[in-house]
């Protein structure tokens, strides 16, 4: 800086601030357990928690598992990184639906 005045921000905001903002701020990490919360709640009140519950479980223990067996960036090039995001909200939708409060 200029005149070596504080900026403001800690080293790890200004390490990552320009990576978040190319990636969208973390937004994409954040919706999934929202819409996960807003469907399951209401399967759950419709159908009962039970089996809203269960239907989390085994959508989070599918998506860790396909997780384990994706394949590496040199085998599947850009089709790697797209399907592990993929992946990773389809965890989130379930975290949210797990959830017994609001996220």
């Amino acid at each position: 800086m200029p005149g070596g005045g504080h900026t403001g921000c800690s080293t790890a905001s200004a390490r990552w601030g320009p990576i978040e903002r190319r990636q969208g701020g973390g937004r994409s990490v954040h919706r999934p357990p929202h819409v996960g919360a807003l469907k399951f709640g209401r399967d759950g009140d419709k159908y009962g928690r039970r089996g809203a519950l269960v239907a989390t479980v085994i959508i989070m223990g599918a998506a860790s598992a396909l997780t384990g067996l994706l394949p590496i960036y040199e085998t599947a090039a850009v089709v790697a990184p797209v399907l592990l995001t993929l992946l990773r909200s389809v965890q989130g939708v379930a975290t949210g639906g797990e959830r017994a409060v609001p996220p």
